[in-house]
């Protein structure tokens, strides 16, 4: 049941309550109007016809005294779970902001080709570069991954440094419409593939250290509270340690 739906249920049930006393005095003792009656002929008789009235008129000030305390009484319970309502609110909006969910990027790992006859190499000649990695919410809530964007790039030899803009920049991301829950320390694997196959030279330069090879991308997510944010990433790999490490690069590898 959604937070207003029970303060909403607990005003209607304290407003029953506070409406009790009166609907049992009114049942105990119905209110009915008196018709007016011909004054007496003697005064012995006007004075017994008052002192018959009094219990009833003493009955109905009873009655409107209990129909304004009750009134009061609900006006009050209105009052405080409107004020509950607001601050239940504002403590989920406060908790959710504290434990938010946080996304990272983990084990980016590239696939050797399998070819018959053939050692296996991550960057084997006239092969596309495909591998996987794995989306991970470090965060305290959970998190919905709404779209990500895995790829593979490569610069030409001897060029050390990435392009000012991201090569995925105005592109549509390649994993669009995802509705991935990823709960608090839960993680969810995403393939990637390059979109052009390797040359023998590149291949070489590449186990050689001379040319660059990166997989970046980003993955885009909602918190509970309908905030969207997303993570990018950058991973370079390193010839010598045979592994991809994130590049201590802020416009390519940040958390929001």
């Amino acid at each position: 049941m959604r937070q207003w739906a029970k303060v909403l249920a607990g005003c209607l049930a304290l407003m029953i309550g506070a409406s009790a006393p009166s609907l049992l005095l009114e049942v105990i003792h119905p209110h009915r109007p008196t018709a007016s009656t011909p004054l007496p002929r003697s005064g012995q008789e006007n004075q017994a016809q008052i002192q018959n009235q009094a219990p009833a008129r003493a009955n109905e000030t009873t009655m409107d005294a209990t129909a304004i305390a009750t009134f009061l009484v609900a006006a009050v319970t209105a009052l405080l779970a409107l004020a509950t309502y607001y601050t239940a609110r504002d403590t989920r909006r406060t908790l959710f902001l504290a434990q938010r969910p946080r996304i990272r990027i983990r084990n980016v790992v590239v696939r050797p080709a399998g070819l018959t006859g053939y050692v296996k190499s991550a960057f084997f000649p006239q092969q596309f570069v495909g591998g996987q990695l794995y989306v991970v919410n470090v965060g305290g809530t959970r998190a919905r991954l709404i779209e990500a964007h895995c790829e593979v790039y490569w610069t030409n030899a001897g060029v050390e440094t990435l392009p000012m803009e991201r090569p995925y920049e105005g592109n549509l991301p390649n994993l669009p419409d995802l509705t991935v829950r990823l709960e608090a320390g839960e993680s969810w694997p995403l393939s990637f593939d390059s979109d052009r196959q390797l040359s023998e030279a590149e291949s070489d330069q590449i186990k050689r250290g001379e040319l660059l090879i990166y997989v970046m991308g980003f993955a885009a997510y909602r918190d509970d509270l309908g905030i969207a944010r997303r993570t990018a990433f950058c991973r370079k790999y390193d010839s010598r340690r045979a592994r991809f490490f994130a590049v201590d690069d802020p416009d390519y590898e940040h958390e929001e």
